[in-house]
């Protein structure tokens, strides 16, 4: 039994920064079909900044928040 083929999807940094800061992970993780810990996972690697807690409330409420921009990319970052 073979697995189902997957379809790819690419995003740029900046369009995958939108799409975190358009929705909760959760959401965003059920139209890609993944995990919202594979998103939090994603914005590590490629060093994009996601809301804190509580972020998409108060900015629903009415309520000013601070967006945090997305900067540029240290390719040669180390992770250990």
């Amino acid at each position: 039994m073979q697995a189902p083929e997957r379809e790819t999807m690419t995003f740029t940094r900046e369009e995958f920064y939108e799409k975190v800061w358009s929705a909760p992970a959760t959401h965003i993780a059920k139209e890609l079909g993944c995990s919202d810990v594979l998103i939090g996972k994603i914005c590590k690697a490629y060093d994009i900044p996601k809301p804190i807690g509580g972020c998409r409330r108060r900015y629903e409420s009415g309520k000013s928040i601070s967006t945090w921009g997305i900067g540029a990319f240290a390719s040669s970052r180390s992770w250990w």
